[in-house]
């Protein structure tokens, strides 16, 4: 498999495309991928599991527009039913693509509250809801629940008729004016859902993050959100068989003379933030990948996989010293949009 993206595809051709497998460096640990091609053979009963836990990278992109990356969206697989972490632009896109089924959406998790990681939630609601979609939770940071009220009221005449035309194939209140539960968290947090014991701590980034930790079948799945390095997600990630980490890929040492330089540059005038719980705008938003090989290491995670990328061609052969450099002896694999990975 090459090690280079496929950028001289469109992001929808990309996503069909057969060739669509991961791009891995192997040091050690095995993994089992699927990947968007099963979805094209599953006709419309949708996307066919191999295992009933996994990780899928829906939106493997950062803020920049990206024809193959959609923002980001990451999605936990448990017994056919989808746990959403974050909704950035284009995974709306993606999951139909992928014959992933809108109604089978349990939840949606914010690790935090940056629009790149928000903008689909909309009309991601209104497809799951349109299309069989019931109760569902809305898990995030302080202000996820503004979001879900801002989208009732600004949208209230448009889901009313949505709604009354609707009626009679069951759509009804419940999956969006009613059976929504808003949970906003801050902390340290550990509870179950639907089966999978569930932890959450705060990591270090320019808006509150809360990293994300999924365990059943005996097998665990972190997600960090965006974050600076911060040892917190060590400790949240350590053992995990799977790491999806933001790795925007800042060069470890050149930060100076670019947008980097603000967060050092005590003759910018910094602004401070409006709410509360709205992060640091003081700290480094992203790792260096010095820094993710150093984190993915000392957790001692199995497979680690690279999300939050920058529209550029992946460079695997680049990637590849500073995890050797770290001692890292899991396996390494850039994310792809549609892509599922097995623990």
């Amino acid at each position: 498999m090459s090690d280079q993206n496929s950028n001289g595809l469109d992001r929808r051709a990309f996503v069909k495309s057969a060739a669509f497998g991961a791009a891995a460096l192997s040091v050690g640990a095995t993994g089992v991928l699927g990947t968007a091609a099963k979805a094209q053979a599953a006709g419309p009963a949708g996307y066919q599991h191999t295992q009933n836990f996994s990780v899928v990278t829906i939106g493997t992109g950062n803020p920049i527009p990206d024809k193959n990356r959609a923002s980001a969206c990451t999605m936990i697989q448990f017994n056919g039913h989808y746990y959403l972490l974050d909704t950035g632009n284009g995974s709306n896109d993606v999951l139909a693509e992928n014959g992933f089924a809108y109604r089978n959406i349990n939840a949606i998790f914010y690790t935090h509250l940056h629009a790149d990681h928000m903008t689909d939630f909309v009309d991601l609601m209104i497809n799951r809801w349109m299309t069989g979609g019931k109760e569902m939770q809305i898990i995030g940071p302080p202000r996820s629940g503004a979001y879900y009220n801002f989208m009732i009221d600004f949208f209230a005449d448009d889901l009313t008729y949505r709604q009354y035309r609707g009626y009679a194939r069951g759509v009804s209140e419940v999956g969006m004016f009613k059976g929504i539960d808003v949970r906003e968290l801050t902390g340290s947090n550990r509870f179950e859902l639907d089966g999978m014991r569930i932890r959450t701590e705060p990591l270090t980034h320019t808006m509150y993050n809360l990293g994300y930790r999924f365990e059943a079948n005996g097998k665990s799945i972190v997600v960090s959100g965006d974050t600076s390095y911060d040892p917190t997600l060590i400790e949240l990630a350590k053992d995990a068989d799977v790491l999806v980490i933001d790795a925007n890929i800042v060069a470890a040492a050149a930060k100076k003379g670019t947008e980097e330089q603000a967060f050092t540059d005590d003759s910018i005038k910094k602004p401070k933030p409006k709410y509360e719980f709205a992060g640091n705008f003081d700290v480094a938003p992203h790792m260096g990948i010095d820094e993710v090989a150093k984190t993915a290491t000392a957790a001692n995670v199995k497979t680690v996989v690279l999300t939050h990328l920058p529209p550029a061609p992946f460079n695997m052969a680049a990637i590849k010293p500073y995890f050797e450099q770290a001692g890292f002896k899991g396996r390494v694999i850039e994310g792809r949009d549609g892509l599922e990975i097995n623990p």
